[in-house]
């Protein structure tokens, strides 16, 4: 099987890591953040986040530092081992973030991520298609749902801003996750 899985939210913590450089950035409190779910990828309009400059400033040390996952590099490892095909499909793209290729393989070889393909592009169901991706693994809804229209199965990992949903099969766990395509 061939398995593409999202970064961010994904197989990384980025929401929590985020938090107090986002906090920081629009100086407010982490508390407002938390209590309202609110993090890089559904920030209200009226709190004027330049979500560019904000890149600028903090792109470097969040695509080279943010934590992984509970569990994302043994399961991830052990879907390699099975033999199937991991491919990493990241909206961190060059038009957005700086060095946004080089930063991420870096980040998944020093943490011991197995796969066998690096994209960096913002139009993952594209991708999905072009890569013949049997599966598809992410946080974001509207990429779940992109990927979902053009036949491709998808898992909703669990994360705060997608939690009204019900459209696809969630996961929590990366174990999970494992139990399910094996």
């Amino acid at each position: 099987m061939k398995i593409g899985i999202d970064i961010d939210d994904t197989i990384t913590n980025t929401f929590d890591y985020l938090i107090p450089y986002i906090a920081d950035y629009l100086n407010i409190s982490k508390e407002y953040l938390l209590k309202n779910n609110i993090s890089y990828s559904n920030i209200p309009k009226d709190l004027n986040f330049d979500i560019q400059k904000f890149v600028t400033i903090y792109c470097e040390n969040f695509m080279s530092n943010v934590p992984l996952k509970n569990g994302a590099k043994e399961y991830i490892n052990k879907l390699k081992e099975l033999g199937h095909d991991i491919v990493i499909i990241t909206a961190r793209d060059e038009k957005r973030y700086d060095k946004a290729y080089e930063l991420t393989k870096d980040y998944l070889i020093r943490n011991g991520i197995k796969y066998d393909k690096l994209i960096c592009n913002a139009d993952k169901a594209t991708c999905c298609k072009q890569e013949n991706i049997d599966l598809f693994i992410d946080d974001n809804i509207t990429n779940c749902r992109k990927i979902n229209d053009t036949g491709i199965q998808v898992l909703l990992f669990d994360a705060v801003h997608n939690k009204n949903t019900n459209e696809f099969k969630r996961v929590k766990t990366w174990e999970e996750i494992y139990e399910i395509v094996r």
